[in-house]
């Protein structure tokens, strides 16, 4: 078996052989609560292990992520000021996916478009409505979740134990396009934490992106199965 079905065989097995222990019920949760936060712009993302005989999921922001997010924000509040940030990091986006599988997702050439006319021309963002720009701010949430910038030594890849990246899917829907193509152009797979902010009383699903498709490994409460 090779390094990548490994990696997806572990993750599997975790939680639909072993099932949600107190542990991982407790880190999805912690991860949740993050990810609804008043103010949280970004789906929450990080790195997954195998360490001591359980999965371990690891929250993972950087430097350049807080300021995307802050430069969204001021987006987000009518504010135009670092256009040319938010122009900068969908661009290195677009040219990555270009140059890696050859395709642009259909959502990361909108924004790619959008950003480098607005850099160029920010007097027509005066008179932009204000639920087109919420919208706008949707999708760069989603570029983010799926296009962090994260050199290997932060994603830890090189660790013992890494078995995948994770990302929270905060309007409760299954992996997007977007998803799936990043997963072909890393390799790695991806557990997505969908859920929607009355998480405790609807409960979550939990897909894994994998060899260019995803699957359902998980629906229901976040309540453990077993005690550990």
């Amino acid at each position: 078996m090779d390094l990548t079905n490994l990696r997806i065989e572990s993750i599997k097995v975790y939680i639909q052989k072993i099932g949600l222990t107190e542990s991982l019920a407790s880190q999805l949760h912690c991860i949740l609560e993050e990810q609804f936060k008043v103010g949280t712009l970004r789906e929450i993302a990080g790195s997954a292990f195998s360490r001591e005989g359980k999965l371990e999921l690891q929250i993972i922001k950087t430097s350049l992520m807080d300021k995307i997010e802050k430069s969204l924000y001021r987006f987000r509040d009518g504010d135009y000021s670092e256009i040319n940030e938010l122009y900068t990091f969908v661009h290195q986006a677009h040219s990555s996916y270009r140059e890696d599988i050859g395709t642009v997702p259909e959502l990361i050439y909108y924004l790619d478009s959008f950003f480098e006319i607005s850099s160029r021309e920010p007097e027509r963002l005066q008179k932009f409505p204000d639920l087109r720009r919420k919208e706008v701010v949707e999708d760069y949430k989603e570029l983010i979740a799926n296009f962090s910038i994260l050199p290997w030594s932060e994603l830890k890849v090189d660790c013992p134990g890494f078995r995948g990246i994770f990302h929270v899917h905060d309007n409760g829907l299954k992996p997007s396009k977007i998803d799936v193509q990043n997963n072909v152009r890393t390799q790695i797979p991806d557990l997505v934490i969908s859920a929607t902010p009355d998480y405790v009383r609807s409960g979550a699903k939990l897909y894994l992106v994998h060899s260019g498709s995803f699957e359902l490994l998980y629906q229901g409460l976040l309540q453990p199965a077993k005690k550990e």
